[in-house]
Parts: C-alpha cells; structure tokens; sequence
C-alpha cells in the first residue's frame, strides 16, 4: 500500500536542498509582503504621471 501511495505526496514534500526556482520564489514573496506591511504614503500617487 505504501507503494501505491507515493504518487499521492504533497507537490510541496521537499528532498534536500530548495531547487533555484523556489529560492527566488521565497525571495520574492518575502519581498511582497514586506511591501504590503508597509503602508503607502498619503501622496504617493499625487502629482503628474508620464508627464516626462
């Protein structure tokens, strides 16, 4: 049964070290949040936009 079973594990079941693929992912979520707990300044949109 345990056989049988293998193919039924977690996609997220690692085997040694995280591949470079899941350290950037990590990186980049890490990233995200702490952009999404840093609150927006209250004038971070004003002003002209592509005026350039």
């Amino acid at each position: 049964m345990i056989r049988l079973m293998e193919n039924l594990r977690s996609p997220f079941y690692r085997v040694g070290p995280p591949s470079a693929w899941e350290g950037r992912a990590h990186h980049m979520m890490r990233l995200i949040r702490q952009d999404l707990a840093t609150p927006l300044a209250p004038d971070e949109f004003d002003g002209p936009v592509g005026s350039e």
